[in-house]
């Protein structure tokens, strides 16, 4: 029987196919240790700018808007975000407050993820949403931010629309937020209205006037 040496190995191609298939996993293996790697870089990375944040609400406050969102599931930097902040309220109780904020749902469910979070949140604020009304009175500040105003028929559709938007409110219904968008999407609107008109039709009031159909309801 002819012996097989290392060099003929690599010209008989029906036994080199193993030496290539393992060269693969070789490099699978390589590729997934240097993800670990990066993983566990930005996991420590994480935990790093979290203790700057916490350092530098030191005698003061810390406050974590949309807080759930470090809850969500598979959101292993977020978990992180979590413990470190724990840690850093039992280490500095006297130092400082922290406070979380969010949607009720939401914030109902992260509070509920952790048993560190229940224990240690306990006071809470309630927040009614704005009326119609006060939806309204946003648009019109943010009009006159612009100097804009609106025009006796856009007002009408405009709070007939309100009423009817807090009255059957969608689960992700934003508040102030909503009427900034919707601020936004009427003011692009109004733009493309405009570029529509001949230069000689632009007046002063027709350049500060939303009207019905600029309104992106």
């Amino acid at each position: 029987m002819k012996k097989i040496t290392a060099e003929s190995l690599f010209d008989l191609k029906s036994i080199a196919q193993p030496i290539q298939v393992e060269e693969n996993i070789y490099y699978i293996e390589n590729s997934m240790n240097q993800e670990k790697n990066r993983y566990e870089s930005t996991i420590f990375s994480y935990n790093l700018k979290t203790k700057e944040k916490i350092d530098e609400a030191m005698g003061g406050v810390l406050f974590i808007d949309e807080a759930y969102t470090l809850a969500k599931d598979g959101n292993d930097f977020g978990q992180e975000a979590i413990d470190t902040i724990l840690k850093g309220m039992e280490d500095n109780r006297e130092n400082f407050v922290v406070i979380v904020a969010g949607y009720l749902e939401p914030m109902n469910k992260f509070l509920e993820s952790n048993p560190g979070l229940k224990s240690r949140f306990n006071k809470f604020i309630y927040f009614d949403d704005y009326t119609n009304k006060e939806l309204f009175d946003i648009f019109l500040s943010l009009c006159d931010s612009k100097k804009l105003s609106l025009s006796k028929k856009a007002e009408e559709k405009l709070l007939d629309y309100l009423t009817k938007l807090c009255q059957n409110k969608p689960d992700n219904f934003a508040n102030g937020r909503e009427i900034r968008n919707l601020f936004e999407r009427t003011y692009e609107n109004q733009a493309n209205r405009l570029s529509k008109l001949d230069i000689e039709e632009l007046t002063d009031s027709i350049l500060s006037e939303f009207i019905e159909e600029d309104l992106a309801i």
